[in-house]
C-alpha cells in the first residue's frame, strides 16, 4: 500500500489523501478535514490537479472517492477532457465506512 498525505496550509482547501493499492487495483482517496476553508466538493479540480503533479499519475485511469464534510463517499471520474463528475458509491444509500468505499470502487473496474 503506497501512502501520501497533503495538509498544506497554501492549498485552498484542508485534506488529506493517499493512494490505496492492493490485488484489484489502486484507489485515490481523498478526506476533506471539514476544518473551515472551501471544502473539497468545491474545489476538486484544484485538488485532483495538484494530487495528479505531486505524484506523477493519471487520474482517468484511477478509481477516485472522496469524504465528503459531512463523512459520506462518493466516486469522482476525471474525463479524458479533464472534467469531473461525482457519483454515488451505492445507490440511495450513504457509504461512511471508507474500506466499503474502496471496495464499491474497485468493483466498478
Amino acid at each position: 500500500m503506497t501512502k501520501s498525505m497533503r495538509f498544506d496550509p497554501s492549498d485552498d482547501s484542508d485534506y488529506t489523501y493517499r493512494i490505496e493499492n492492493n490485488k484489484d487495483g489502486s484507489v485515490l482517496v481523498i478526506i476533506d478535514l471539514n476544518i473551515g476553508r472551501k471544502s473539497v466538493t468545491n474545489n476538486i479540480e484544484a485538488i485532483l490537479r495538484r494530487i495528479a503533479a505531486d505524484e506523477k499519475i493519471v487520474l482517468t485511469t484511477m478509481q477516485i472517492i472522496y469524504r465528503d464534510s459531512e463523512g459520506n463517499y462518493d466516486r469522482v471520474q476525471v474525463s479524458a477532457s479533464g472534467s469531473v463528475s461525482f457519483y454515488p458509491l451505492f445507490i440511495d444509500t450513504s457509504v461512511t465506512d471508507e474500506q466499503q468505499a474502496i471496495k464499491l470502487a474497485l468493483e466498478a473496474l
